[in-house]
């Protein structure tokens, strides 16, 4: 599902550079993309190390991966460290691209790609903070691996009626009167 979602995406991407005719080599701004990878590899190294990342990678990309309850929360915590650094690098990013236009306004024929740059790496920062915060959500969402079902008495029993209206039976004749008088217990 995660996997499908980035494809779609991604693709949705492709169409509309395709659609509107645009380069694929404008969307491409190595000092931003620099920036953000030094930014996710700094933030690896302070907030879990790669492991933790790692591990966090393969609970995302397979629904058969146990991943543990403290392990989760330290993936999550990652996650989530991730997502704020990403925004925090996008405004910076942006500023220091503000700045490099500003230092070079004389130049009217720079104005435009420059600004484009700026732009870049606040679309950089909006997609690694999506990225992060569906892993993050995924994650919350997931079963840890030592967690099992816990039914209480009440939904057994509310269950158990909800079958018998359906069956046009009663509770009595399916249950005898000890086992009644051992749930009113």
């Amino acid at each position: 599902m995660f996997i499908g979602g980035i494809v779609l995406f991604l693709a949705g991407i492709l169409i509309s550079i395709m659609t509107l005719n645009l380069q694929v080599s404008i969307f491409v701004n190595v000092p931003s993309l620099v920036i953000f990878i030094i930014a996710c590899v700094a933030t690896n190294m302070w907030g879990g190390g790669n492991k933790t990342f790692i591990i966090g990678v393969n609970a995302l990309l397979s629904k058969k991966y146990h991943i543990s309850s403290a392990d989760k929360e330290k993936v999550i915590r990652l996650f989530k460290l991730q997502k704020t650094v990403a925004i925090y690098m996008s405004i910076l990013s942006f500023l220091i691209g503000i700045i490099s236009v500003l230092a070079n306004a004389s130049d009217i024929y720079l104005l435009g790609p420059m600004i484009a740059m700026a732009l870049l790496a606040v679309i950089y920062g909006t997609l690694f903070t999506t990225f992060f915060h569906a892993a993050v959500s995924m994650l919350e969402n997931r079963y840890n691996s030592e967690e099992k079902a816990v039914i209480s008495e009440k939904q057994v029993i509310d269950k158990m009626l909800e079958l018998c209206f359906k069956q046009g039976v009663s509770p009595e004749e399916i249950i005898s009167a000890d086992e009644i008088n051992f749930m009113k217990k």
